[in-house]
């Protein structure tokens, strides 16, 4: 909680002096420039970005989580254990992006939406847009828990089983190294695990970018959730991600250690028993390759 009130003082109070001015440092006092990226790739470790992807643009997402690195030597330090998860996204329009996925933890099938609202500026000596905002929101469903429930009941559990995640992203580049946002998230569960449990769940992601050399960085996310204890048979734990990432043509390569199994919102935030600070993290990384399927036309030439 202490990481949580701190990160957001830092953030609020970044945001009120850059927003008097601009000192990025690049660019110049006549010229607008748009900060698309503060982040490498749509996600961060855990947390998604406010990055979306170009109008035409196709990527592929390949997610990889080991199982825990306490587990010792018979199982490989965890590497004898994998769970996964594969993506495509799509970029409708310059601010629209859509995806699908399917995940082996829980079985789960995931789709999304991400629209940028606001994007952050520089260059101009005053009226410059201090932030990125991107609104996401996801529905994912469990196949493993839908055929379960329906052999128990000999009912359609469908809908029932419909998970949905609403996020306002919002990030802020504060140099040409250091980049920072906030996820305000709620989680909404048609159907419970036991009676008594909570439908709604909130919780506030933060995540940091720092690059370190050429085009490796360093990426860290937390997520605190406020009513875990409330939502689950099994004791959860917040989930912490920090890791590296490398950026090479088309390619965003990351290399992470987090205590989340889940890889989508609906499963690292309110489905975490590991506890990160006892060794019970995993080692994973995360691959995504971009194509452009549909170049985009302007004044009679492709580019």
């Amino acid at each position: 909680m202490k990481f949580l009130v701190t990160t957001t003082i830092v953030f609020v109070g970044t945001i009120t002096s850059w927003a008097q001015t601009d000192s990025l440092d690049f660019g110049n006092e006549s010229e607008r420039i748009e900060i698309r990226s503060a982040f490498n790739g749509n996600t961060v470790i855990n947390s998604q970005s406010t990055n979306v992807s170009d109008q035409g643009q196709l990527s592929v997402i390949i997610g990889h989580r080991f199982g825990t690195v306490n587990e010792g030597f018979y199982n490989f330090y965890g590497l004898d254990e994998a769970v996964m998860r594969m993506g495509f996204e799509y970029g409708l329009y310059d601010n629209i992006t859509v995806g699908i996925g399917r995940s082996t933890a829980g079985k789960n099938y995931d789709g999304y939406l991400k629209y940028r609202l606001l994007t952050q500026t520089k260059g101009l000596s005053s009226g410059n847009v201090p932030l990125t905002i991107t609104l996401f929101a996801s529905t994912a469903f469990s196949s493993q828990r839908l055929r379960i429930l329906n052999e128990a009941d000999d009912k359609n559990y469908f809908i029932d089983n419909l998970v949905y995640t609403y996020q306002t992203i919002i990030s802020r580049q504060l140099s040409s190294r250091f980049s920072f946002q906030l996820n305000p998230t709620l989680i909404h569960k048609n159907l419970t695990e036991v009676e008594g449990q909570l439908h709604n769940i909130y919780a506030l992601g933060s995540a940091l970018r720092v690059k370190l050399k050429g085009k490796l960085s360093l990426n860290v996310d937390y997520s605190y959730v406020w009513n875990k204890d409330k939502i689950a048979v099994n004791k959860l734990y917040d989930p912490i991600g920090i890791g590296f990432e490398v950026v090479t043509g088309g390619h965003v390569f990351k290399l992470h250690f987090t205590n989340s199994v889940g890889i989508i919102e609906k499963e690292f935030l309110t489905n975490t028993t590991n506890n990160f600070f006892k060794g019970e993290m995993r080692f994973g990384f995360t691959l995504l390759r971009s194509f452009i399927v549909k170049p985009k036309v302007k004044g009679g030439s492709i580019y």
